[in-house]
């Protein structure tokens, strides 16, 4: 916590916090001899300016107003497929868990065969997973099919739901006869909120076909 007070108002309200650790810190903004960091701008908006400046900028110039900040994962904007050569499903899971971390799944070649594509940690250092809620957007954009297949997607969080059921979204395409086919493509969302506030947003697409050999 800083000894900074704008109006009466401590900088911690004023500016969003620097969850990714590159916040800027403008020179002579000290607490204990370490300068004080906020989000960096990048990721939201700037407030009025408070009139405490660092080489000739107001500081609001260099951190996000508190709120307004936006992070997304590194999978953000990443593109993930499944290809099945057999009869069953293929699927892609996008799925957020309570220990702070989150994996991209990738589904194919067995019904219940699931891999690893991509994973990584969504929690802040410090946080808790308490404080946090998700809302997945899941949109499928085009199939084709031969035969009885079918394709679409799942969605275990359509409005904010905290984490403590492991919640993910889904997109996939099934052929379980002979001779049948599908394949589909689109897209996976998610918005991050903490205390109601959204923190970040990341989408990623998919791709998945089935040959029902």
């Amino acid at each position: 916590m800083t000894d900074y007070y704008y109006a009466g108002v401590r900088f911690e309200s004023l500016f969003a916090p620097d969850t990714v650790g590159d916040g800027p810190a403008p020179g002579g903004l000290l607490q204990g001899g370490v300068p004080i960091r906020f989000a960096n701008i990048k990721y939201g908006s700037k407030r009025a300016d408070i009139n405490f400046q660092n080489g000739g900028l107001d500081v609001t110039n260099y951190w996000a107003s508190n709120g307004s900040a936006s992070y997304s994962l590194p999978i953000d904007g990443g593109s993930y497929s499944a290809n099945n050569q057999q009869r069953g499903g293929a699927y892609i899971r996008l799925q957020m868990f309570a220990n702070g971390t989150y994996q991209v799944l990738r589904m194919q070649n067995a019904p219940t065969s699931w891999s690893v594509a991509a994973s990584g940690t969504w929690l802040p250092a410090g946080d808790a997973a308490g404080n946090y809620a998700v809302v997945f957007e899941a949109v499928e954009q085009g199939h084709s099919y031969v035969g009885s297949a079918s394709s679409g997607v799942e969605n275990q969080a359509p409005g904010q739901t905290g984490l403590g059921g492991n919640p993910y979204c889904s997109g996939y395409c099934s052929a379980s006869l002979t001779g049948t086919r599908a394949d589909s493509h689109g897209y996976l969302r998610l918005y991050l909120y903490r205390a109601g506030v959204l923190r970040s947003t990341t989408t990623i697409s998919y791709w998945c076909n089935v040959n029902g050999n």
